[in-house]
């Protein structure tokens, strides 16, 4: 029975081949063009290369670091230890290096103006408050 009827109807001719060519636009992020925010992507792409540029240029000087002490969070928090037992000259140090590491974060500014206060460098002090209130 359906045999019979498929003999019957008549069956379309397959389509025919072709070749298109297509471009595609080379893109960093995977997201569609239509759904991304370019101007928030190029700004996120300045910072990491700023960032990058930042950290290669000191590499000469952190090579002999262990891993955890090139976290500037680690060296913050070192740092914070050392100022609340009254080593303050070290202190400095260690938001030094985590400064050298990152110099985005305005409490390792503003932790290390804290030590300046404490050893009388008013001047130090000044200049760390001023560059956490630029940030």
């Amino acid at each position: 029975m359906f045999s019979e009827h498929l003999k019957e109807e008549q069956l379309p001719a397959p389509r025919s081949a072709a070749t298109i060519k297509i471009n595609f636009t080379s893109r960093v992020f995977p997201t569609a063009l239509r759904e991304s925010c370019v101007a928030e992507e190029e700004e996120w792409l300045r910072k990491q290369a700023e960032a990058r540029r930042t950290i290669s240029a000191d590499l000469s000087e952190l090579e002999d670091l262990k891993e955890e002490e090139k976290n500037p969070d680690w060296l913050k928090d070192k740092g914070n230890k050392m100022f609340a037992t009254g080593n303050y000259l070290a202190a400095v140090s260690a938001y030094n290096l985590a400064v050298l590491l990152n110099n985005k974060l305005p409490i390792l500014y503003l932790n290390r103006a804290a030590c300046h206060l404490k050893l009388r460098n008013l001047h130090k002090a000044i200049e760390d408050c001023s560059k956490a209130l630029e940030l």
